[in-house]
């Protein structure tokens, strides 16, 4: 009952996140169809058959279908959600054509497409906006806490305390900066200018691809550069065997089994791996070094209504951050750097799949984007609300692509028809959108299967 119960609440999160970022990419459509004169006969959230219409005062069939994986704005003149042209264009009167779709100039069209993808990426700057308003930028300052071993930062001479000025002639303000330049740059050398116990200095690093594993287990490749930050314990759970070792709240994170803790994930995998056996945990706690033998215990616990087992200690972590507060337009700002930032990265990992650099195993799908929302949501609405505005890139990124059916594919064909003058032939068209049928199917089932290969294994 319980599982049944979680699989519910998720699976309405899930439901209600997506929904939602359908909405926005349709509106951004209808919106812009309807500044352009375009009479819209449907906008669906969801496909297949109706479960809630309504027809407003301008004709549009508003409606909710059963399948809730995406959705559409059919313009008149459209022969389907796809928007390829309906057989009676040629038949229509005057009065039809001056509201259809296909028959309104060039740069309205390619308006209309490409108001979807960028209202997704807009509604995420307002999203990351109001966050910074209202709560401040999280950020924690470019100094150099650690420099992992046998990576490319040791090779380069970083050492504990290096604060970093620049990367590449851009500022750091944060050490997400740093990781930034780490996931752009893989394979190419960075110029670092620094700051060593008050001396100017500049150094010269080339981030490199490691084998790890994702959070559900999965092997990916990451980059690395070799440089962390502190790892603080935020909580320790009431009768857990972290309790019982003697870890406290603030104890700041520094080995496990005499290895350094390079991140959080880290310390999880070998807690994992370790089968449950005793770990030595070594901790700095007010400058003095610590050590504390901790035994996991094997917890059960639901996962997308699946019970599974691990071994756990009983603390969560705390980020060393300081909070940046900003004004109304500082925010609005700081949103669209960020914002920039995850669609530079977003472009560059699908490139690093398609060359090769990463595995093609990192896509996901509906499923894995389940999961992605169900950790949000047990960590709050804040998380909730924050992976909304990252899937809304996403989507927005995606749709952009361009691929005969999604909205860059139309705008590639609206740039031949500019191009050359014309419309391109209805077989031509036709020809594209089956291509991207098959395309997009093709991706479809290929996430799919990575998403239930990761659950079984």
């Amino acid at each position: 009952m319980e599982a049944l119960f979680s699989f519910l609440y998720y699976g309405i999160a899930f439901v209600i996140a997506l929904s939602l970022l359908v909405f926005v990419h349709e509106w951004g459509h209808y919106f812009v169809a309807r500044l352009c004169g375009v009479k819209v006969d449907v906008f669906s959230i969801g496909f297949g058959r109706e479960i809630w219409g309504r027809t407003d005062k301008n004709g549009t069939r508003w409606k909710i279908s059963y399948i809730p994986l995406g959705g559409y704005v059919k313009f008149f003149g459209d022969a389907g959600a796809a928007s390829t042209p309906d057989d009676s264009l040629q038949d229509m009167t005057p009065e039809e054509k001056s509201v259809a779709f296909h028959y309104k100039p060039l740069y309205q069209r390619a308006a209309i497409v490409f108001a979807g993808p960028f209202v997704n990426i807009v509604f995420a700057v307002l999203i990351l906006a109001s966050f910074f308003a209202f709560l401040g930028q999280p950020y924690v300052p470019p100094v150099v806490d650690k420099v992992v071993q046998d990576s490319p930062a040791e090779k380069a001479g970083f050492q504990v305390g290096d604060e970093i000025l620049s990367m590449d002639g851009r500022e750091v303000s944060s050490f997400r900066d740093i990781m930034l330049n780490e996931v752009m740059n893989v394979g190419t050398e960075i110029e670092v200018e620094l700051l060593r116990n008050g001396v100017p200095m500049t150094l010269f690093v080339t981030p490199q691809f490691v084998d790890a594993k994702d959070m559900f287990g999965d092997p990916i490749k990451l980059p690395q550069l070799g440089l962390s930050h502190n790892i603080l314990i935020g909580g320790v759970s009431e009768d857990s065997p972290a309790e019982k070792a003697g870890l406290l709240a603030g104890d700041r994170l520094e080995t496990i089994n005499g290895q350094v803790i390079t991140s959080y994930r880290f310390l999880q995998d070998t807690i994992r791996d370790n089968d449950g056996r005793q770990v030595v945990i070594g901790v700095i706690r007010d400058g003095l070094e610590m050590t504390f033998e901790v035994t996991p215990h094997m917890q059960t616990f639901i996962d997308n209504g699946e019970e599974r087992t691990a071994p756990i200690i009983g603390i969560t972590r705390a980020f060393d951050i300081e909070i940046k507060d900003l004004g109304i337009f500082e925010s609005i700002w700081a949103a669209m750097a960020e914002t920039r930032d995850i669609v530079e990265r977003s472009f560059l990992g699908l490139w690093q799949i398609i060359s090769g650099d990463r595995s093609t195993k990192e896509l996901g799908g509906p499923i894995k984007i389940a999961q992605i929302v169900s950790i949000s949501v047990e960590e709050g609405i804040l998380s909730y609300i924050n992976i909304i505005a990252m899937i809304s890139i996403n989507l927005g990124i995606i749709n952009l692509l361009p691929i005969p059916m999604l909205d860059g594919g139309h705008l590639l064909f609206y740039g031949f028809e500019a191009a050359l003058g014309r419309k391109l032939s209805e077989r031509t068209q036709e020809f594209g959108f089956r291509i991207g049928l098959v395309i997009i199917l093709g991706l479809m089932i290929f996430a799919t299967m990575n998403d239930l290969m990761g659950l079984a294994g």
